[in-house]
């Protein structure tokens, strides 16, 4: 299954203007203490465990996201996020857990997730190919087509 996920840094917020990436072995791996946002609506999740430093989103299908290193220790606790009507919903997880399963609470919020932004491309999305990426394209073709447009006006009318 590919899952887009947006990861920064726990000291920076996640927004609509974070870049997206496409993770297709339902594996995000942490480098820091992170805001990590999934582009999964929280009525598609049956549990959170913990699994030593990690954390495991299970999902209502049976599968699986491991978030590596989530509960890495020496610091600060990272943050999950998921996303419900197209805005991020804060899961409230324990900072500090024995392995298991864990209690959750949702907290929405009000900023916007942005991933709709990569839905749109489609086909872009699902091969791992950066928004940025697509949407430089996009932008190339529509000069392309815009030189090639102004070139030809003289010709027409009777």
């Amino acid at each position: 299954m590919a899952i887009r996920v947006k990861v920064v840094p726990a000291s920076e917020s996640i927004s609509s203007d974070t870049a997206a990436t496409t993770v297709l072995n339902d594996v995000v791996t942490l480098q820091q203490s992170s805001n990590v946002a999934l582009d999964i609506d929280p009525d598609q999740v049956a549990g959170y465990v913990k699994d030593g430093q990690d954390l495991v989103v299970q999902l209502k299908t049976g599968e699986n996201v491991r978030i590596v290193n989530f509960y890495a220790e020496g610091q600060s606790p990272s943050h999950l996020f998921l996303v419900d009507d197209k805005k991020l919903v804060a899961v409230d997880l324990p900072a500090v857990a024995s392995d298991g399963p864990l209690a959750a609470s949702y907290l929405p919020q009000e900023t916007l997730a942005g991933f709709d932004s990569l839905t749109a491309v489609g086909a872009g999305a699902g091969s791992g190919i950066s928004g940025a990426m697509v949407l430089g394209g996009l932008a190339a073709v529509g000069a392309a087509v815009a030189l090639a447009d102004s070139g030809g006006g003289g010709g027409g009318g009777g």
